[in-house]
């Protein structure tokens, strides 16, 4: 994994970027979670966008 001009480039084949946890929402990231490590694993990023950018999460 690298970080070039503040975007994340992942090497891996099976990843998902999440832009923010939703708090009122809590399953439904909770349920990625659950669906990789029931799986053969993979990489999830919180604070990243579809595009690939690291936009952080709030406090």
């Amino acid at each position: 994994m690298q970080i070039h001009n503040n975007t994340l480039i992942a090497e891996c084949s099976t990843y998902d970027f999440k832009e923010m946890l939703e708090r009122k929402k809590v399953k439904s990231w909770l349920k990625s979670v659950s669906a990789f490590a029931n799986t053969d694993g993979g990489s999830l990023f919180y604070g990243v966008n579809d595009d690939g950018v690291i936009v952080g999460l709030e406090n």
